[in-house]
């Protein structure tokens, strides 16, 4: 098991998080696995959905036992009935880096609003001494701009969602 701090709280993965920053073992607030095999079939509410790019999008549904998110792109994400499980399903074409970027950012993001914690449109770096966060409507430059600045050595935090 690996363990990392998110959103100033413990994530622990049986998946290598390179984007993560590691933490010590214990009391997880959230625990992400990688489980075999394709989601269960289940009865869903949509909730709402969000067009990323042309021809992907992202749904968010009310199931049985949880939330369920879907990206298009990466494949589905259950959520326990806490939000503290999560589950990731990968979809035969996505790749692990999408996988990540959308566990640390949208995924968690929901488990938290879910929680109660106010969500913000935004993406963020992280510096050695501090931190740049952008708040801006969609299509504004936002992702680019921290792409940008991880290149030139910034650490991103998250990129679409900020608790």
């Amino acid at each position: 098991m690996y363990w990392y701090r998110v959103y100033g709280e413990r994530l622990a993965s049986d998946v290598p998080l390179p984007e993560a920053r590691p933490a010590s073992a214990g009391e997880p607030s959230w625990t992400f696995r990688q489980p075999a095999g394709a989601p269960a079939r289940v009865d869903a509410r949509l909730l709402g959905s969000q067009d990323l790019y042309p021809g992907c999008g992202a749904r968010l549904y009310r199931t049985p036992s949880g939330l369920r998110v879907v990206v298009d792109d990466t494949g589905t994400y259950d959520l326990g009935p806490d939000g503290h499980d999560i589950a990731w399903y990968p979809s035969a074409d996505s790749t692990p880096d999408f996988g990540r970027a959308h566990l640390l950012g949208r995924v968690l993001a929901t488990s938290l609003h879910f929680r109660g914690a106010l969500v913000l449109h935004g993406s963020a770096v992280a510096y050695d001494d501090g931190a740049a966060i952008f708040l801006a409507p969609k299509h504004t430059g936002k992702s680019t701009l921290a792409l940008a600045l991880t290149l030139a050595g910034a650490r991103l935090i998250s990129d679409d969602s900020l608790a």
